[in-house]
């Protein structure tokens, strides 16, 4: 009997077509025969059209719910379960510490040093003590993509106009906005949480539109299909330029990090992988390791340009990944499973697996400050130091 109403079991789905179809005979086939008074006439009308729409509704979310593996049972739909976590470390994963690298200091350009005056920077406020997210829009003449992006700047950012950070590469699962990274889990609030609690330190964040509207791009290069575009170029040349060009970025490739969920997180390891000497380090919660696309193919049948375990086979990339998951996210952990069995040194893995939670966000609430925390363990320029 548990089995049969479990939340995605197909008992469920077919009792809920059941009660769908039985209403709609009522409301069909009965009413018509059996006239009522005028009241009693409307109600019954009334609660046909009402238990029609709620049990179709019922059923859509339920065939969605099981094809995406968004919720795994009751409990995680009302928000009951553990987030209790059992941590893997593999493939030479190293979590003893790293010492801090020093803060780094320069001489910025004038758009880098005077922000508040940068045309680019639409929005700055030198009254932001706190640290602030601007929305910023970035054209790319290497790709031909203009899109808007979200960008946050550390509390310190306006009183140190000497200091480079880090920098974090953010990405949103399709379809997505940066604004996720602000309104569902607010980045810049834990970042500088985790630098208050000596964890990890601060850094800019970036995180490009590369899912608008309904494209499928998979953060990838590709020519065929509606809607082609050079959205790998897009983010790892024109907006890596336009952070160096306007922000107060460090350059080095220990000081780029990128980080995403779901459809994003195909996007972070695959940019560590292919280009580790951009970005050292990659947070993947809930994510794949070879392209999802959608119904039209953007590239060839059996491509592996952007398979991830096949990289790291051939080209043994420079890369620490962090891959955090729920243990019954089902897509997610197969993924995960087949991708880890190509990991060899110098590339590393590390897991976090979630008990339960499905794929959804209150497991990316849990991931992200524990996948920042292990940023702050494992990389020099995002260890915490005293200012």
């Amino acid at each position: 009997m548990i089995r049969v109403f479990s939340l995605t079991s197909s008992w469920l789905l077919a009792l809920v077509g059941l009660l769908l179809a039985a209403v709609l005979a009522w409301a069909v086939v009965w009413l018509p025969r059996h006239r009522a008074g005028a009241v009693r006439a409307i109600l019954h009308q009334a609660l046909a059209l009402v238990g029609s729409i709620a049990l179709s509704l019922l059923l859509i979310g339920l065939a969605l719910n099981r094809n995406n593996g968004w919720y795994t049972t009751w409990a995680d739909v009302f928000g009951l379960t553990s987030a209790s976590s059992v941590t893997h470390s593999s493939r030479g994963a190293d979590e003893k510490g790293v010492q801090a690298a020093p803060e780094a200091v320069g001489n910025p350009t004038a758009l880098q040093g005077d922000p508040a005056h940068n045309p680019a920077l639409t929005g700055y406020s030198t009254d932001a003590t706190g640290g602030q997210y601007l929305t910023v829009t970035i054209a790319g003449p290497k790709s031909g993509i203009s899109e808007p992006a979200l960008v946050w700047l550390p509390a310190s950012y306006q009183a140190h106009p000497d200091r480079f950070y880090p920098v974090i590469f953010g990405f949103t699962g399709s379809p997505g906005s940066p604004l996720t990274y602000k309104n569902n889990l607010n980045i810049g609030s834990m970042i500088s949480a985790l630098q208050g609690d000596k964890r990890l330190r601060e850094a800019i964040v970036v995180v490009p539109t590369t899912f608008p509207g309904n494209i499928d791009s998979e953060c990838t290069d590709f020519s065929s299909g509606p809607d082609q575009g050079l959205w790998e170029t897009y983010v790892d040349a024109d907006v890596r330029d336009w952070v160096l060009a306007n922000l107060r970025a460090e350059s080095a490739p220990d000081a780029w990090a990128t980080v995403g969920y779901s459809a994003g997180g195909f996007c972070a390891p695959m940019l560590a992988v292919k280009h580790p000497d951009h970005y050292t380090r990659a947070i993947a919660m809930s994510g794949y390791f070879a392209p999802e696309w959608g119904k039209t193919p953007h590239r060839p049948a059996n491509d592996k340009t952007y398979d991830l375990a096949t990289i790291v086979k051939n080209t043994k990339p420079k890369a620490d990944i962090w891959a955090y998951a729920a243990r019954d996210d089902k897509t997610s952990m197969t993924a995960l499973n087949e991708f880890q069995k190509a990991i060899h040194l110098p590339t590393t893995l590390t897991t976090t697996l979630q008990e339960s939670g499905g794929h959804q966000w209150g497991v990316w609430l849990e991931g992200l400050p524990a996948g920042l925390q292990w940023l702050g363990r494992v990389s020099p320029a995002f260890a915490w130091r005293a200012s």
